[in-house]
């Protein structure tokens, strides 16, 4: 597995400053090369990556070419592609992509269409992502232009954030204009990463664990099948080993292997940064299903049997015809409270998908 890190996508039209804005982000003067207004990131660089470290946090940046209405048509092909590749249906979250550095000239009349309909469309919606409009030039650019720019973005989305930035240290006839605004855009990235990324791994997790319940409760059928239990040996039912129904302790194991690197992952986050971590309460809220599946079918044999003991006349005669019918079809009746359980355990799991996904928990 690669180095997990977090990756963000620099998007931006020519000109409005995304290569001295990163310059200014990770703190490498000159590393970024910079243009007035011309294009300088080329096609066979695009989605080129660079690989910096900012709070202790590795991050990759992934820069684009220069949007443009004459190349919008390749450039959208190219980005989908692109973000195909490194959406969240891949395997390893190492290579998804966590957030979008959308860069905007503050100096610019209006935003353009095409750059609102991406932003809302492709990013927002289509991939999911958490998107930082950064506006440079803040230090050249009017307030009424600010405001007028920052009212136009806000309508895409009320929960957008928008950071006016000013990326490099100037000197003026009549004023010095000096950098600013890094702190606020690393804190809002790597916040929005920790979350982003806890999230994602959570509605992963649970598909993939209905997955594994589903092919596993095969295997327990099969096992229960090729086991030794009888109505004949009844007598002999508490030598026997019931671990020996269930998947292999090593099937298991594996299964959560993967999250471990990733729970670290998460747990190398500053403090500071650190929120809600979905995928934590996936885990924690899976063994309370556990327990609770496994106390439902505790109690009603517990119910069943205390009929026969203490109950009246009718009450001991039902009892006894449950234990019977049970003993009687001992193997269907064991296959059907595994799969009453394991499917009890798939519902609440999809609950809990659409409570994470529409963001009720």
């Amino acid at each position: 597995m690669s180095q997990i890190k977090c990756n963000i996508l620099l998007v931006g039209k020519s000109g409005a400053g995304k290569s001295s804005f990163c310059n200014y982000l990770f703190d490498r003067p000159g590393f970024f090369a910079t243009g007035k207004g011309k294009p300088v990131t080329e096609w066979d660089k695009n989605f080129q990556s660079f690989g910096f470290e900012a709070e202790g946090m590795p991050i990759e940046v992934y820069d684009t070419v220069g949007l443009e209405v004459n190349n919008y048509s390749q450039w959208i092909t190219c980005l989908n592609d692109f973000l195909d590749n490194h959406s969240m249906n891949q395997e390893n979250p190492g290579e998804w992509i966590h957030g979008v550095f959308y860069v905007i000239n503050a100096c610019s009349d209006r935003v353009e269409d095409l750059e609102k309909q991406l932003i809302k469309e492709t990013f927002l919606t289509g991939a999911a992502l958490p998107v930082q409009i950064i506006l440079t030039n803040c230090d050249t650019a009017t307030k009424d232009q600010i405001e007028a720019v920052t009212k136009e973005l806000g309508s895409l989305d009320s929960n957008i954030k928008i950071h006016q930035v000013n990326s490099v240290n100037q000197q003026f006839r009549n004023k010095t204009s000096e950098a600013y605004g890094r702190e606020a855009v690393l804190e809002t990235f790597l916040s929005q990463s920790y979350q982003y990324i806890g999230k994602k791994m959570a509605i992963n997790t649970i598909d993939d664990l209905v997955t594994y319940i589903q092919e596993q409760k095969m295997v327990i059928r099969r096992n229960i099948d090729n086991s030794d239990i009888s109505v004949f040996k009844i007598h002999k039912l508490d030598e026997f080993d019931a671990d020996t129904l269930l998947p292999s302790e090593e099937s298991y194991e594996e299964f959560f292997e993967y999250l471990e690197a990733y729970e670290e992952f998460m747990d190398s986050f500053d403090i500071k940064y650190q929120g809600e971590n979905q995928l934590e309460s996936i885990i924690n809220s899976l063994d309370d299903i556990l327990d609770d599946i496994s106390s439902s079918v505790i109690d009603e044999l517990e119910r069943a049997m205390e009929k026969v003991e203490t109950g009246n006349f009718f009450e001991k005669v039902s009892g006894l015809v449950t234990v019977a019918v049970s003993v009687l079809s001992l193997k269907k009746t064991i296959k059907n409270a595994f799969d009453d359980a394991l499917d009890q355990v798939v519902r609440k799991l999809r609950h809990l998908k659409n409570q994470i996904i529409t963001n009720q928990i």
